[in-house]
């Protein structure tokens, strides 16, 4: 939303099987992501599984990585076409809720 005051959050501690996911406008060519966690310095994701879609329904995995800090940017070894964005938290923190800032596209 461009306001980097305002954030989504699982109001919840980490644990896996929790995901965002984003609707785009139209299918188009995505080339990889960044996530800013940076106004709640601990709570980005440990390790993440990110999978795009065309139709919401059946998913292609792009990546799959750790998180060492709270920006993060994801290139994909290849632009991927898709309408939806799901990212799906993989690890465990005993006290840090997972909280996306901002999420940033990087487009082909």
């Amino acid at each position: 939303d461009g306001n980097v005051t305002s954030r989504w959050s699982t109001k919840a501690k980490q644990t896996p099987g929790q995901w965002f996911q984003v609707e785009l406008p139209e299918e188009q060519e995505v080339a990889g992501l960044a996530l800013d966690c940076q106004g709640a310095t601990g709570d980005y994701p440990r390790k993440y599984l990110i999978e795009l879609s065309t139709d919401g329904s059946s998913w292609t995995k792009v990546n799959e990585g750790e998180g060492k800090s709270p920006l993060i940017e994801i290139v994909f070894s290849s632009p991927q076409r898709a309408r939806f964005v799901r990212i799906t938290q993989k690890s465990t923190t005993p006290s840090n809720d997972w909280a996306i800032f901002e999420m940033v596209l990087f487009k082909k």
